[in-house]
């Protein structure tokens, strides 16, 4: 799959994991007015919610024959600000007044620890690295190559206006972030420039090869699933669940704990569309908890076929709060529980509840959706590791009450990279407007319960859910009466019954001396 390269040369779509930007729940930065938040399924703040940063190298993955005319496209694991390279040669005036701010504040951020501005200033740091090593490779790095990135990329960054599309003055100001160090911002789909291998690699198959798509993972993957028309969403199984729901031209402001971000610009000259956005912190990661921590299950296979010889959880409901819980609860105390257990409940059952856990919680956000945008989703269109998984799917179509629609084609972030490629202006290999899009192969998963047997199950589950949540706190316990007593901390009451004896102690003894 490729699009208009000037000489036949091999394409090579592109998929750039990095570091990540730490989500913050929406009400802690309400004074952030212009700017959308996500979470990432394997990136985020422990304390709110997630399990920190890592980077993962460059993967390249053949997209078309030898002989094929072509193009570049590519999809960054959002919540990164890595595209393409810096302009300067040295490090300019603009990087001197980063780096600047002081050692301990940027080590600081890079443990995590230490103001907004500091941890801003950790990434950019840690990115510059990356930025330099994807110039060198795309378009000729600090010589002459291009130092922009799109517009969903940029909305993961903390420093994005959704509504202008450009990078915001207020928040690089709050942020003490310098905007001459910022890329331009472009769209999701033109050309940003030609490849130009550097001398290190030896290698000028690629040379020439025009870059032109760009998009932020989940928006890629929002793209692969054809999901241009408003109401429509896809929902990503991996490490944890991404769903995205795509608003139209106008952005849709949750009053239900989702976020609202920029789904993609398929063009210079077209408008943005939006998207509201939901993430569940645990999904494919209970599978491996399940067989790292508790030994349940060898392999993840094991897993669908443990759970499908049972066919129940029976009263069993597993809560995987193991770090607090995403939208739409954004409840940091919340911690794992699994209750309703009886003395029949096995191994069989837990592992049954774990599926059940993914779909309810994905039952959770598309709620909120529903409610936010005013009109029931009719279908879910899904991707991602677990879909794999039948019996998954099944439950989840039980649980939402509506089908579930799983491609043929998996790697659907891949196939929305490509095709914001193909389409751009000056390649047009293909078109993405609706009447010329033709129909997938697809497998369809339809409801098997009646909706009453479905509604009984999610209650069961909003119960278990209540029941974890303020689990992680540091407010002092308070007694029947709802009065703090001081004998609520064990160690502090032994500490004052046993001073106040030594003190009865002491006097009996010098009133007999």
């Amino acid at each position: 799959m490729g699009g208009g390269g000037p000489q036949g040369d091999p394409a090579v779509g592109v998929r750039v994991h990095g570091p990540h930007v730490r989500e913050a729940h929406p009400a802690q930065h309400r004074h952030l007015k212009h700017q959308s938040y996500r979470s990432d399924e394997s990136a985020r703040d422990h304390h709110r919610l997630g399990q920190g940063d890592r980077g993962a190298p460059i993967q390249r993955h053949r997209l078309v024959g030898p002989e094929d005319p072509v193009n570049g496209g590519a999809a960054d694991q959002q919540d990164t600000g890595t595209q393409q390279e810096p302009p300067e040669a040295q490090d300019g005036p603009a990087d001197q007044h980063l780096l600047q701010r002081g050692e301990a504040e940027v080590a600081d951020g890079q443990r995590g620890g230490g103001s907004p501005r500091g941890r801003l200033q950790a990434r950019h740091v840690r990115d510059r690295g990356l930025l330099d090593h994807l110039g060198e490779c795309l378009t000729g790095g600090r010589s002459g190559g291009v130092h922009c990135t799109d517009v969903t990329n940029a909305s993961r960054t903390m420093l994005f206006n959704i509504h202008t599309l450009d990078w915001d003055p207020e928040l690089c100001k709050y942020f003490d972030i310098p905007m001459e160090i910022l890329p331009k911002v472009r769209s999701s789909s033109e050309i940003y420039g030609l490849m130009k291998i550097g001398s290190k690699l030896k290698s000028g198959a690629l040379n020439g090869i025009p870059i032109s798509g760009c998009l932020g993972d989940q928006s890629a993957a929002l793209v692969g699933q054809m999901c241009f028309q408003d109401g429509q969403a896809k929902n990503t199984y991996g490490t944890g669940c991404f769903l995205l729901r795509n608003t139209g031209a106008k952005p849709v402001m949750s009053d239900h704990g989702l976020l609202t971000t920029v789904a993609y610009k398929l063009g210079r000259d077209k408008p943005a569309c939006y998207a509201l956005e939901g993430s569940v912190a645990i999904a494919g990661a209970v599978v491996r908890w399940l067989q790292d921590n508790l030994g349940i299950i060898q392999t993840s296979e094991e897993l669908e076929k443990m759970a499908a010889s049972v066919g129940t959880s029976y009263g069993c409901y597993f809560v995987p709060a193991f770090s607090g819980l995403y939208a739409p609860y954004w409840e940091p105390s919340a911690r794992g529980i699994i209750c309703g257990l009886t003395q029949f409940t096995n191994r069989k059952h837990v592992a049954f509840a774990a599926l059940e856990a993914v779909c309810f919680q994905t039952r959770e956000i598309l709620d909120a959706m529903n409610q936010d945008s005013g009109i029931p989703l009719s279908q879910l269109q899904v991707d991602g590791g677990m879909t794999s998984n039948r019996l998954l799917m099944q439950l989840q179509a039980d649980i939402l009450c509506i089908p579930v629609v799983k491609p043929s084609m998996p790697e659907t972030t891949a196939l929305g990279a490509a095709m914001a490629a193909g389409s751009a202006e000056g390649v047009s290999v293909w078109s993405l407007r609706p009447e010329d899009l033709s129909e997938v192969t697809s497998e369809k998963f339809e409801p098997q319960i009646n909706p009453e047997e479905s509604e009984f199950r999610y209650a069961r589950w909003k119960k278990a859910v209540e029941k974890s949540k303020n689990w992680e706190t540091t407010e002092p316990v308070a007694n029947g009466n709802g009065e703090t007593s001081i004998f609520s901390s064990v160690p502090l009451g032994f500490y004052i019954i046993g001073s106040m004896l030594m003190l009865v102690g002491a006097k009996y003894i010098a009133g007999h001396s």
